[in-house]
């Protein structure tokens, strides 16, 4: 796989389901507004509503009638309720990987780190999902690769805002009280 690649399945997954929405939301069954929850829970409705009629029909020995779903968006639902096999939703995907935050700094890691970014040709990474201990923006492997999750939900994490800069190769961390030079 390439970054290309991933990028390429990333925006096909992005697509499908802001295709499935606009659906949802021309059939009047969403708001365009709605939650990745409100979305799973139309369309796990839907489908038990359709269920529900198959169901009945069956019992009295009848075909269904379901002219009054739409059976495309039917089986767009039960695609969308596998999301979490989506390639950006596995725990190995490009949104929750937590391996550069985690991995231990050491030679065969290290090896493992630049052999993937020199064969991609990426200067670096940037990471988050996984909040710092001490509120900062953090660089690991030769700062190559950036941890910038400082914990800005200050309710759980009990972080501080900031922002990542780079300017060609100087990396600063922005914070509330002053600008951080990340040597």
């Amino acid at each position: 796989d390439s970054a290309n690649s991933v990028n390429t399945v990333a925006k096909q997954e992005l697509a499908r389901y802001d295709a499935y929405l606009k659906r949802l939301v021309d059939g009047k069954l969403a708001l365009p507004f709605f939650s990745l929850a409100e979305v799973l829970a139309v369309s796990n409705a839907e489908l038990a509503a359709a269920s529900e009629v198959i169901e009945a029909a069956k019992i009295k020995g009848e075909a269904p009638d379901l002219r009054g779903f739409d059976l495309s968006v039917l089986r767009e639902a039960v695609e969308i309720l596998k999301m979490s096999e989506w390639s950006l939703l596995g725990g190995e995907g490009p949104l929750w990987f937590r391996g550069y935050a985690t991995w231990p700094d050491d030679v065969p890691t290290r090896a493992k780190v630049f052999n993937f970014l020199d064969k991609f040709e990426l200067a670096r990474v940037v990471v988050g999902h996984t909040p710092s201990r001490d509120g900062r923006i953090v660089t690991r492997f030769d700062r190559r690769v950036v941890l910038i999750d400082t914990g800005m939900l200050s309710t759980v994490y009990k972080g501080r805002p900031s922002a990542l800069e780079i300017r060609g190769s100087v990396l600063s961390a922005l914070y509330e009280d002053g600008v951080v030079p990340l040597a």
